[in-house]
């Protein structure tokens, strides 16, 4: 058994009985919980903390890359899964045509100022007229 001070066993007994006693960080943090898991999940879940947390700054989130860094590290060890393998030669064409719509459209770039390539493609023309 692992050894807890029972004055935080008693403050976290208390916390879930009364959730509206947490301290306003901790309810911040579930929320942003909820926000990394969404980035990570959308890009597949091979975007790392500091990727999370460059893309949620751009949708006007702010977060700590360390709260980012921890909840990355719990998906990999929690949520990594084997997928089922593709059936037949028109679904591995639609997943890799999935695959580079996403990198086009989405995915942040860091050589290229952390923008998606279709949005640094649309500034250089845009910059041209």
């Amino acid at each position: 058994m692992l050894p807890i001070a029972p004055s935080i066993f008693r403050a976290h007994v208390a916390e879930r009985r009364r959730p509206e006693r947490t301290s306003f960080r901790c309810r911040r943090d579930e929320v942003l919980r909820a926000e990394i898991r969404r980035v990570h999940a959308a890009n597949f879940g091979v975007y790392g903390a500091r990727k999370v947390w460059r893309l949620l700054g751009r949708e006007g989130i702010t977060v700590n890359n360390a709260l980012a860094e921890t909840v990355i590290e719990l998906l990999r060890t929690e949520v990594i899964r084997r997928h089922d393998p593709r059936r037949s030669l028109e679904a591995v064409e639609f997943a890799t045509l999935e695959w580079v719509a996403r990198i086009n459209t989405q995915r942040l770039l860091e050589p290229i100022g952390n923008v998606p390539p279709d949005e640094a493609e649309a500034r250089y023309y845009a910059s041209q007229q």
